[in-house]
């Protein structure tokens, strides 16, 4: 009997141990997972609210081109904005704890097979998002650009980049610029709604994405308690 209960408070003591050291593990990864998701919170606000203010301009742009016939068009700031529309913000998760989680096997360490599933939906829908949405959007931004080239020296969007505090409508002229064309190209009118388009479809993604990385960061918090 001495012999049995020795051996039972030792297994018992050592699955004890075990479950303590995978405890602490666990709340290691939450730890990280949370600081994980919270970057990419941060991220998908900053793209959501940029590509927000790309739409606006692009509306601004179509009033001052093509609507408001009367009013005198600020070129500098269509010029700006019609460069700038046609960059394009792919989000991409970067989970690193959560991958690190996959490649070692350890997923099973996550208690909350809830959590594992939010998270496990969330990825799966924003790697489809990426197949599909993002290389149209892409080709899109793409196609403008190219047009817009026909009639905007390519780099003016670097002098843009690195002036921003500091731009001159005389030196753009210098790099070669052609409103007047641009204007009476029927395309170009189309090509800015495309990216506006595009633009306004990828801020109703990002949101979406906040939202849904917002609750995975609460569910997250509700385990670490």
């Amino acid at each position: 009997m001495l012999i049995f209960l020795g051996i039972s408070l030792a297994i018992g003591f050592q699955n004890f141990n075990d479950n303590r050291k995978a405890g602490i593990k666990e709340e290691t990864f939450l730890n990280n997972l949370l600081q994980d998701f919270q970057a990419d919170s941060l991220k998908l606000y900053q793209f959501s609210r940029l590509t927000a203010f790309k739409d606006t301009a692009a509306q601004k742009i179509k009033s001052q081109l093509w609507t408001d016939s009367n009013q005198d068009i600020d070129s500098l700031f269509v010029i700006a904005n019609l460069f700038f529309n046609g960059r394009y913000l792919q989000f991409d998760a970067f989970l690193p704890s959560y991958d690190e989680l996959i490649s070692s096997g350890e997923f099973t360490l996550l208690k909350s097979e809830r959590l594992k599933k939010v998270i496990a939906n969330y990825l799966t829908r924003l790697k489809v998002t990426t197949t599909f949405f993002y290389s149209e959007a892409a080709s899109s931004k793409q196609a403008y650009n190219e047009h817009l080239h026909n009639y905007f020296n390519a780099e003016i969007m670097p002098y843009l980049w690195y002036n921003a505090n500091n731009r001159s409508l005389d030196k753009l002229k210098e790099l070669g610029i052609d409103i007047e064309g641009f204007i009476n190209n029927p395309r170009s009118k189309i090509m800015v709604q495309n990216v506006a388009a595009v633009d306004a479809d990828s801020y109703r993604d990002y949101s979406s994405n906040l939202r849904e990385v917002a609750s995975i960061i609460d569910l997250l918090k509700e385990e670490l308690k």
